[in-house]
């Protein structure tokens, strides 16, 4: 499925405050643009945000990543991450992908050049592609990429482990936990 890509250059448009209070802004902005006019904005169309380096820095809580999703972003592209923000993208199911800032570069000059500019982002493989051949693998950690394909967070991956937790229990003469 081709996914919209857009740059991450309007999250700056309210200078000076913290990313989370600006992306807040921003969804604010965009619920009264759908309120007036009765349909999304284009931002609110695209999967993937293309975005500058360091993204996420000064937000330290999952509401940033929150408004993102809500926003419908399943992907993030960027040069680097906060280290916050990136590990709260992998709990709340969505993809930071990290890429050289040529790269990244490159993909927000192929949207500023083409504004229905579209790519495809393959989990399973790990890589990136648009439909002019452009083509780049990147890289996940193996648990992280098969929590994101299965939609599985920290409990869940806990969970897999249940017989061995309550083995351990057993062993110890602890009383069993009930789940009900």
């Amino acid at each position: 499925m081709a996914i919209v890509v857009v740059m991450a250059r309007w999250i700056g448009l309210v200078l000076g405050l913290p990313l989370a209070v600006r992306i807040i802004w921003i969804v604010s902005v965009c619920a009264l643009y759908t309120a007036i006019t009765g349909g999304r904005p284009p931002v609110m169309r695209a999967s993937i945000l293309v975005a500058g380096r360091n993204f996420g820095s000064g937000s330290s809580r999952e509401h940033a990543v929150w408004a993102l999703a809500d926003f419908g972003f399943r992907c993030i592209i960027a040069e680097a991450y906060s280290d916050i923000f990136y590990n709260n993208c992998f709990k709340n199911g969505v993809l930071p992908i990290v890429l050289d800032g040529s790269i990244v570069r490159q993909l927000m000059d192929a949207k500023s050049a083409h504004p229905d500019y579209q790519l495809t982002v393959d989990l399973a493989s790990q890589t990136i592609r648009d439909e002019a051949g452009f083509e780049q693998s990147f890289e996940i950690d193996p648990v992280r990429k098969d929590s994101l394909l299965h939609g599985l967070d920290d409990i869940d991956l806990t969970l897999k482990h249940v017989d061995r937790i309550d083995e351990f229990e057993a062993a110890r003469g602890m009383p069993p936990v009930s789940a009900a």
